[in-house]
């Protein structure tokens, strides 16, 4: 298991402990949901240690889900903006701010330029 189970209260969250986040990793992360939790609400994913998502279809599966992001490196909310364009994800910047329901980024449109 990649991942480590968090209580905070009535909040979930997971710690992803690898440096990629792949698809195979989302499928076993969506089986644990689907057997444990039972209020997606209180969910979020804490990607402090992710360094990249390995392909769109991840994000997208991710986006499709609509799973919560507490915590986000840079890079990754700029790979998640330029990838999946189509659906919003909700990133908050810590976990505090997630169960206050407060301080999220705000969706930025990217362009890539010549």
């Amino acid at each position: 298991m990649d991942f480590v189970i968090r209580k905070r209260g009535n909040f979930c969250l997971l710690d992803i402990k690898k440096d990629i986040f792949d698809t195979n990793l989302l499928t076993e992360i969506f089986g644990f949901i689907k057997k444990n939790i039972k209020n997606k609400n209180n969910l979020a994913l804490n990607l402090k240690q992710v360094k990249a998502f390995d392909c769109a279809k991840t994000l997208n599966l991710l986006f499709k889900e609509n799973i919560t992001i507490a915590e986000a490196k840079a890079e990754l909310i700029v790979q998640a903006n330029l990838l999946g364009q189509k659906l919003p994800l909700k990133i908050f910047f810590s976990e505090e701010d997630f169960m206050e329901n407060k301080r999220s980024y705000t969706r930025r449109r990217f362009t890539l330029i010549k």
